[in-house]
């Protein structure tokens, strides 16, 4: 056989290719309002078209076509919209979205039935079925525009040529088809609205995506804080209770319990009680003296001249919080 003259042509003329085919009139007639082709529709019609196609039965003696039989098993197409949206590659949604579309001009209506699997009765599994007319009207040349009833999808023919006619557009969700430049008191719009469809797979799997949902890590709950000392007003979970019996083996009831006297008899509180006894510790190790010997000197002290908080900060050269703490002992 003789070639095209063309090295490339002739390679690719001898590659077997097949699958879906997409009609360039498409990308006029399947549009957005603002023009652009709807691609996910687009695509999307072109797979429910090949499976619709029928597939020759051909005489093995004479080659001729003796009749024709469909792709699939059931009276109409079985996909889901999962299905589609991994083969396509865009979001469950897209699909969803684009399939209703589909539906909404005409070409494509859904069928929601309950099949049994395996002995399994699975409801909600989704059927497309392709509307030989609606597909007509998309594709051929020769065909009359498509006007829409409020109450189906379905088309009629008009009498105007091809030419006279505005592809018909609608928007991804909430949208209305645009026909032509009529004003807009002789066109009643149709509306998209978002539809929520439940759907199984014939494998009588849930479609739950971890595209589709983002699992936010749970938090954890705070650690609950028991009351000690002997006021019961020094607050300390079982965590912090332990790191105290660690740090502070041999006196930590007695740190325990000068916080809780200080607290309860100067009404002042803190926000961290481990973090005070520690500070509390490290003060008490600067000057030398124990918890006990501070309870002790709260008690037992002899009465002493009274001095200001400033005059404690002056002699003893401390901070605020320490020149009260040291007021309050009795030991400055």
């Amino acid at each position: 056989m003789k070639g095209s003259g063309n090295e490339i042509v002739d390679m690719v003329g001898r590659i077997s290719i097949t699958g879906n085919i997409i009609p360039q009139i498409w990308y006029k007639t399947i549009t957005h309002p603002s023009g652009k082709p709807y691609l996910e529709a687009i695509v999307i019609l072109s797979d429910i078209v090949y499976w619709y196609r029928p597939t020759e039965v051909r005489d093995e003696r004479t080659g001729e076509v003796i009749a024709y039989r469909k792709r699939f098993k059931a009276d109409l197409l079985q996909r889901s919209y999962a299905d589609l949206a991994q083969q396509f590659g865009i979001s469950k949604r897209e699909a969803t979205n684009a399939v209703v579309a589909l539906e909404k001009i005409g070409v494509v209506r859904r069928h929601l039935r309950t099949i049994d699997v395996n002995g399994t009765k699975t409801a909600n599994v989704l059927f497309l079925e392709l509307v030989p007319k609606a597909l007509l009207a998309l594709t051929c040349g020769e065909v009359t525009p498509l006007t829409f009833k409020s109450d189906t999808s379905h088309f009629q023919k008009g009498d105007l040529s091809r030419s006279e006619v505005t592809p018909l557009t609608f928007k991804r969700e909430t949208s209305h088809f645009q026909k032509g430049d009529l004003s807009r008191s002789e066109v009643t719009p149709l509306t998209f609205k978002r539809e929520t469809n439940t759907e199984n797979t014939t494998e009588n799997t849930t479609e739950t995506s971890t595209r589709d949902r983002a699992t936010a890590p749970a938090k954890a709950a705070p650690e609950k804080k028991g009351t000690y000392g002997c006021y019961g007003n020094v607050k300390l979970s079982d965590t912090d209770l332990s790191k105290l019996k660690a740090e502070f083996p041999a006196d930590w009831q007695e740190r325990i319990d000068r916080l809780s006297t200080y607290m309860d008899s100067s009404g002042k509180s803190y926000k961290n009680h481990l973090a005070t006894i520690r500070n509390w510790a490290r003060r008490d190790a600067e000057r030398g003296m124990t918890p006990k010997a501070q309870v002790q000197a709260q008690s037992t002290a002899p009465a002493r001249p009274e001095m200001s908080i400033d005059d404690i900060m002056e002699k003893h050269g401390v901070d605020y919080m320490t020149a009260m703490e040291m007021h309050f002992d009795g030991t400055y």
